[in-house]
């Protein structure tokens, strides 16, 4: 959510900011096409009473069958998050720097075109 601000000067300000929030979403909920039952993709919800045990052996059949895109973009989030780590020890004047922040920046580009193009109206 973004709130447009007052004009003025303001003190004590705040920004919250998800790290890599809809890659981490993908490869943690295992968000994909092959993923998602055709009830949900309709949003269909339908009030099934499970008892417990079936429960847990559909959650465990969701965790073991991992999906085409967070496979792909788990690669990419892991390999950012290493840069981002690494850029926080090396110091600002160093060459590395450059070059850690420059892998950082294309990484992020690449996730967000990876969890763009899934939403667009183009690729359904």
């Amino acid at each position: 959510m973004i709130i447009s601000p007052q004009a003025g000067l303001h003190e004590n300000v705040m920004a919250l900011d998800y790290d890599s929030e809809y890659a981490n979403l993908i490869v943690n909920h295992n968000l994909s096409y092959e993923t998602v039952t055709l009830d949900e993709r309709r949003g269909e919800r339908r009030r099934i009473v499970v008892k417990q045990q079936q429960q847990q052996q559909k959650e465990q059949q969701f965790n073991e069958k991992r999906g085409l895109l967070p496979t792909i973009v788990e690669r990419f989030l892991k390999r950012r998050l290493y840069f981002k780590k690494l850029l926080k020890r090396l110091p600002k004047e160093n060459m590395e720097y450059v070059w850690c922040e420059q892998r950082v920046n294309s990484l992020k580009n690449i996730l967000v075109c990876l969890y763009g193009s899934i939403g667009s109206l183009w690729n359904r």
